[in-house]
């Protein structure tokens, strides 16, 4: 399938990078025909070889859409800011980074209907998906996989009571090394230690990124700064009242240890229409393999970015 490696500038001078599929024979111009977009946006820590290809190709294979996946700033093969660590995760940030690939879709106007852009989000990257679904206009459906919505209660259902204090140790010393001009210190986002400090704790977390060791351009860390918003995680609830009139398609996974599917069923009331669920009797890591969830989003997004085709 063919893919064009493609790079662009954030508002804030950073290069990201990724690729933009489509199927063959469409990178033709076709003034008449121009395609909707789908930007991808992927989980906490990951890169865009990661399981997008493969999601990419199925969703092209069913659809005339154009899928534009990208690596968030000090990711894969992004650049960051110059002093500024790799491997930090700050939410509003890596958000400013999906409007930028909003804004680079919309400016392909050799292929692309800016007017048809939408966002698919996996984990962390649902749940930004679902701010940005209420704050930007531009994006005009949203699909949201296993989104995290209550950063505060996700971390302390995973993270042992036992364990809260000696991390909020690390929290003040990295915040001091920092101000002294020392390194921002990183955690692993998964280790097999149970008493290991790490991101993702969970034993399926392992499971997964586990496989991707030294076979990719993933790299199991973050730093001590990327928990600290993980735990104040809440921007998919402060609008997500408001998304309302763009569609969203939200699935959960009834034995997803990282985002609990009841957390997400309680942001799901809060969505007004047009909107659909679907609960899959999966894990947060195997629910993108279910046929279901595939059949159910390719029908959302033929009634919303597709809907002229």
């Amino acid at each position: 399938m063919p893919r064009e490696d493609i790079s662009f500038k954030t508002g804030d001078g950073v290069t990201l990078r990724g690729h933009l599929y489509m199927q063959s024979g469409q990178q033709e111009p076709d003034i008449h025909r121009k395609l909707p977009c789908l930007v991808l946006c992927h989980g906490l820590s990951c890169v865009k070889e990661q399981v997008l290809p493969q999601m990419c190709e199925a969703l092209i294979s069913q659809l005339r859409i154009a899928c534009l996946v990208f690596d968030y700033r000090g990711f894969g093969s992004s650049e960051t800011l110059p002093g500024v660590p790799r491997f930090e995760i700050i939410p509003s940030i890596q958000i400013s980074d999906i409007q930028d690939a909003v804004t680079y879709a919309q400016s392909r106007t050799d292929i692309i209907d800016s007017t048809m852009i939408g966002l698919w989000g996996y984990s962390y990257g649902a749940g930004h998906s679902l701010y940005l679904g209420a704050v930007d206009r531009r994006v005009k459906a949203v699909i949201s996989h296993g989104p995290p919505v209550d950063g505060w209660t996700a971390w302390h259902r995973l993270v042992r009571p036992d364990m809260v204090s000696s991390l909020e140790e690390i929290f003040e010393a990295d915040r001091i090394g920092r101000a002294k001009g020392e390194p921002a210190m990183t955690v692993p986002v998964v280790d097999p230690e149970p008493f290991a400090s790490k991101a993702l704790p969970s034993k399926e977390s392992w499971d997964f990124f586990s496989s991707w060791i030294g076979s990719s351009s993933w790299e199991n860390k973050v730093t001590v700064r990327t928990l600290e918003h993980i735990r104040a995680y809440n921007l998919p609830l402060s609008h997500i009242s408001h998304i309302g009139p763009t569609p969203v398609f939200m699935s959960l996974a009834k034995s997803d240890t990282n985002t609990a599917s009841d957390m997400g069923l309680k942001a799901y009331t809060k969505l007004s229409e047009p909107k659909e669920l679907l609960i899959l009797d999966a894990t947060h890591y195997s629910m993108l393999e279910k046929s279901e969830l595939m059949e159910r989003q390719v029908d959302f997004i033929k009634k919303t970015l597709c809907k002229d085709f």
